[in-house]
């Protein structure tokens, strides 16, 4: 009997992938990824916004007819530097470049006369980023210090957290399960660096989920929506209350950066999962959806289509 296995070609087969398996496994559990340097100059004194040449943004990509990149920390990060008025150009993410601590996103700012700044982590970059921008003329985007109302300011940073921290994740899952990110990053590169990163991206994703948000990732999508839709209900009663039916939460003529941060973690999640549970039950909550949509209007006029889409109008 052990003769006939042994001249299995199926045996062999298996043996093959098996060992391509554990062989990446392998690799994958022996990346290394470089910690990112302390950036020159420091963050306390960030390339003045008049001697800005250029920011590269290296974040995961942007799909067709999409709102914007499908991770809503790349998402922020560019819609602060759009908000803020600052040059940039947008830059995929371990095809163009491989980021340092090998995550996105990551931003090179590079002045007039060639000084580079680096510096990864959305929450770091977006506050990096305020401090370039300052007071700069035309910006539309308030600091968060600038919302004059602390209760106000305290409540959308909150809301900012449940998001970034709960629902994002439960959009991700919804995307993640079916393939949806990871299909974009695989036909992004060439093969098989394509299907290799796929993997990786897929694993790593889960990865995020099951440990995320309580471990919503062990769950069922089903049982994991059911424990948000609570969430979802003081979100959309908390941005009714602070927008009112026209304007922003900040209670400004302008959005806050937490306010904005919260837009860019709702948006890619509901637009990846438009047809889901999720979806659906944003789009049945129709005062969350005009604040979503009134921020893409200020936001990136030239998305409004994709995000009426998005929300079902």
């Amino acid at each position: 009997m052990a003769a006939a296995i042994a001249g299995d070609p199926l045996f062999w087969a298996g043996v093959a992938v098996g060992a391509v398996g554990v062989g990446l496994m392998a690799v994958r559990s022996a990346i290394a990824f470089p910690a990112l340097p302390d950036p020159e100059p420091p963050l306390g004194e960030p390339i003045a916004a008049e001697d800005t040449e250029i920011v590269d943004v290296y974040e995961l990509e942007h799909r067709p007819g999409s709102v914007g990149s499908l991770s809503g920390f790349c998402l922020a990060v560019e819609a602060h530097l759009k908000a803020l008025g600052l040059p940039y150009k947008s830059r995929l993410a371990f095809s163009e470049k491989f980021p340092p601590r090998g995550k996105a996103p990551y931003i090179e700012h590079f002045s007039k006369g060639g000084r580079m700044v680096g510096v990864g982590d959305s929450d770091a970059i977006n506050a990096y980023l305020m401090s370039v921008a300052g007071t700069k003329p035309g910006r539309m985007l308030e600091a968060d210090s600038e919302v004059t109302n602390s209760g106000r300011r305290g409540t959308i940073w909150l809301l900012k957290r449940l998001t970034t921290d709960r629902i994002y994740f439960v959009g991700m899952y919804s995307a993640v399960v079916p393939g949806a990110w990871d299909e974009g990053a695989k036909s992004a590169m060439p093969w098989p660096i394509g299907a290799l990163f796929q993997m990786y991206l897929r694993r790593s994703m889960l990865d995020q989920c099951r440990s995320a948000a309580g471990g919503i990732g062990r769950f069922s999508f089903k049982e994991a929506m059911a424990s948000i839709e609570p969430d979802l209900d003081v979100v959309e009663e908390a941005v009714a209350r602070l927008a009112g039916a026209d304007g922003f939460m900040s209670g400004l003529a302008r959005p806050c950066s937490s306010e904005v941060s919260m837009w860019a973690h709702m948006v890619p999640c509901i637009f990846e999962a438009a047809d889901s549970d999720l979806g659906r039950s944003v789009q049945r909550r129709p005062r969350l959806c005009a604040w979503l949509l009134r921020v893409a209007t200020h936001l990136f006029p030239e998305r409004v289509a994709a995000a009426r889409c998005v929300l079902g109008e």
